[in-house]
C-alpha cells in the first residue's frame, strides 16, 4: 500500500515545477497567460472527480488517509486533487509552450502520444495502490482512458494559444473556466465508450471508441483551432 501523504507532497512538487517553468514564460513575455494556463490545469480534477466519478459510480476511496468532502455518498480524497495538481498543470503547460514555439506538428502529436503512459502510471499503477480506481487492473482498462485526459489539456492549451491576444491581464483568468469546459467537451464526445466498459462490462475494445475519437479530436483541434493541416507533419501553425 502506497503512503499517501508522501505522495500527495510529490505531486505537490511537481506541479511547483511547472507554476515556475510557467513563470519563466512570463518574465519573457511581460504577460500573465502562460501562468494562468499552467494553474488551470488543476482545475480538471472538478470535471475528471468532483463530477465524472460521481456519476459513474466509482468505488469509494476508503483508505485514503485525508478526505475534501462527500458527495452523493462518495469521498473524495485529496489524493485526486495531488495529482491533478500534478500530472494537469504539467503537462498543461507542456502543450502549451510546445504550440507557442510554433513546433511541427509532429511533435504535438509526439507530446500527445506521450502522455498517454505518464497516465497509466498516475491512475493505473499509483492510484491502484490505493485500491481506489475505478477498473480493476492495468490491463483492463488504462490507455483509452489517457488519451480522453490528453486530448481535454491539449484542447484548452490550443484555445489559450489561439486567443492569447484577447487573454490578457484579468482577461487570463477565463483559463480558469476554459480548461475545465474544454476536459468536458471531449469527455462528452469521447468518454462514453470508457464508461461503458469501466462500469458495464462492456468488452474492452468498445473502450477503443474512446482513444479513435481523441484522436479525431486533436486532430480537428489542430485543424480549426491552430490552423495546421494535421497530416502535414512538418507543418506548422498558420496563425
Amino acid at each position: 500500500m502506497l503512503n499517501s501523504t508522501t505522495t500527495e507532497w510529490a505531486f505537490a512538487a511537481i506541479g511547483a515545477i511547472a507554476v515556475l517553468f510557467a513563470l519563466q514564460d512570463v518574465f519573457k513575455t511581460k504577460a500573465v497567460l502562460p501562468v494562468m494556463v499552467t494553474l488551470s490545469g488543476v482545475l480538471c480534477v472538478v470535471p475528471e472527480v468532483f463530477v465524472s466519478d460521481v456519476w459513474v459510480i466509482c468505488n469509494k476511496p476508503e483508505n485514503f488517509a485525508h478526505g475534501t468532502s462527500r458527495i452523493m455518498g462518495r469521498d473524495v480524497a485529496w489524493f485526486s486533487v495531488a495529482m491533478w495538481f500534478a500530472y494537469g498543470m504539467s503537462l498543461i503547460t507542456i502543450f502549451y509552450r510546445l504550440i507557442s514555439m510554433n513546433v511541427q506538428t509532429k511533435w504535438l502529436l509526439l507530446g500527445f502520444a506521450f502522455v498517454g503512459p505518464i497516465d497509466l502510471i498516475l491512475e493505473d499503477v499509483v492510484f491502484s495502490g490505493f485500491d481506489s480506481q475505478c477498473h480493476p487492473s492495468v490491463a483492463m482498462s488504462p490507455w483509452w482512458w489517457a488519451t480522453k485526459n490528453a486530448a481535454g489539456l491539449f484542447l484548452s492549451a490550443a484555445i489559450a494559444y489561439r486567443y492569447r491576444k484577447n487573454l490578457k491581464g484579468w482577461a487570463a483568468a477565463l483559463m480558469f473556466l476554459i480548461t475545465p469546459f474544454s476536459y468536458l467537451i471531449v469527455h462528452g464526445i469521447a468518454g462514453a465508450p470508457a464508461n461503458m466498459v469501466n462500469n458495464a462490462g462492456y468488452p474492452w475494445n468498445t473502450g477503443v471508441l474512446t482513444c479513435m475519437l481523441c484522436i479525431i479530436i486533436v486532430a480537428l483541434t489542430l485543424q480549426f483551432v491552430l490552423n495546421r493541416n494535421p497530416f502535414d507533419m512538418e507543418g506548422k501553425s498558420l496563425i
